[in-house]
C-alpha cells in the first residue's frame, strides 16, 4: 500500500482541482457507499475463517481511493462537458469504415430489457471482485488508477463524443434514431444541458471506461471467464447505444498500454521488471481465499 497510495493520490488529485465545481460530497459518498458494501463480505470472511482483521485495513484503503478517484473522475468528466462535443460524427464514421456500415443493426438483435443490470450492476460487482483480487498488486493497482486518473479524461478532452444515443440530441441527424432509449440517458442530457451536478453525471463516449476496467480486471484475472465478460460487455455498450464500437476498442487498447507500462516499471517492493506477469501474486493471494 505504501506504493500504491501515493500514486493513486497523485492520479486522483488533478481530477479533483480540475472538476472541483463538479465535485460533490454525495456523488463522492454514493461512490464510497458503493466501496463499503464490497468490503462488507470480505470483513465477514476474514473474521470468521481467517481470524484475523489485518487484511480488512488494505482493502478499505482501496476503496476508499477507488471511490474517491470514481467520484472525482465524474467532477472532471462533467467540466470537460462544458466544452461541447464535436467527435461524434467522426467516430460514427469510423466505425461505419472499420465495420461496412453503422454496428449496432449487426447487434440489435441481442438488445433485451433488462440489459442495464448486467452493464451497470454486474459490471460494478466484476470490478469490486477485481479490485479485492488485486489488493496485494502494486501495478495492478497503479495501472487502476492511471488509467481513471489520467488517462481517460485526457483523451475524453481530446475527443469530446456523448455516443449513438444521444446523437440526434446533439442536432446530427438521426442516424441512431432506431437505438431504443437506454435507462439514465434523460438523466444524463438532462445534466448535460443544465451544465448541473449529480452523482453520476458527465457524459464521454471515448473511450469506453467501461471496457477499459473489465479489460484491465482481464489482464490481471488471468482467465477466459473474465475475457467473456469484457466482450460481452463491450457488445452491450454497442446494443444499447451507449458507444460506438470504437470507442470499446481504444478502451481496451488504453487498458493493455497502461498494463504493460505498469509491468516493466520499477517500482520500490515489486522486484525485477522481468518479475512474474501482472495477475499472478493477485491470484496466487486470492487462491489462499
Amino acid at each position: 500500500m505504501r506504493v500504491w497510495l501515493p500514486i493513486a493520490i497523485l492520479c486522483i488529485a488533478p481530477n479533483l482541482i480540475l472538476g472541483w465545481d463538479h465535485f460533490g460530497v454525495g456523488g463522492m459518498l454514493f461512490w464510497i457507499g458503493i466501496a463499503c458494501l464490497a468490503i462488507a463480505p470480505f470483513t465477514l470472511y476474514c473474521y470468521l475463517r481467517l481470524e484475523t482483521l489485518r487484511p480488512v485495513f488494505t482493502v478499505a484503503v482501496l476503496s476508499f481511493m477507488a471511490g474517491l478517484g470514481m467520484s472525482a473522475y465524474n467532477g472532471v468528466k462533467m467540466t470537460i462537458n462544458e466544452r461541447g462535443m464535436w467527435a461524434d460524427r467522426l467516430l460514427a464514421d469510423l466505425d461505419a469504415l472499420l465495420f461496412f456500415g453503422d454496428p449496432w443493426p449487426y447487434v440489435s438483435w441481442l438488445h433485451f430489457p433488462d440489459w442495464h443490470f448486467v452493464y451497470h450492476w454486474a459490471w460494478g460487482l466484476f470490478i469490486c471482485f477485481a479490485l479485492f483480487k488485486a489488493r496485494e498488486d502494486v501495478r495492478a493497482i497503479s495501472g487502476w488508477f492511471i488509467l481513471w486518473g489520467l488517462v481517460a479524461p485526457v483523451v475524453q478532452f481530446l475527443v469530446p463524443a456523448a455516443g449513438p444515443v444521444f446523437y440526434d440530441d446533439l442536432g446530427l441527424g438521426d442516424r441512431f434514431a432506431a437505438i431504443p432509449e437506454p435507462v439514465y440517458a434523460d438523466y444524463l442530457w438532462a445534466l448535460y444541458t443544465s451544465q448541473g451536478t449529480a452523482v453520476g453525471g458527465g457524459i464521454s463516449a471515448m473511450p469506453s471506461m467501461h471496457i477499459a476496467a473489465v479489460t484491465w480486471a482481464a489482464i490481471m484475472l488471468r482467465h477466459w471467464t473474465a475475457w467473456a465478460f469484457a466482450f460481452a460487455i463491450l457488445v452491450l455498450s454497442v446494443v444499447t447505444g451507449w458507444h460506438y464500437a470504437v470507442d470499446g476498442l481504444v478502451g481496451g487498447a488504453l487498458a493493455w498500454a497502461v498494463m504493460a507500462l505498469v509491468k516493466r516499471v520499477r517500482l520500490p517492493g515489486t522486484g525485477a521488471t522481468s518479475a512474474r506477469p501482472i495477475g499472478d501474486r493477485a491470484g496466487a493471494a486470492g487462491a489462499r481465499l
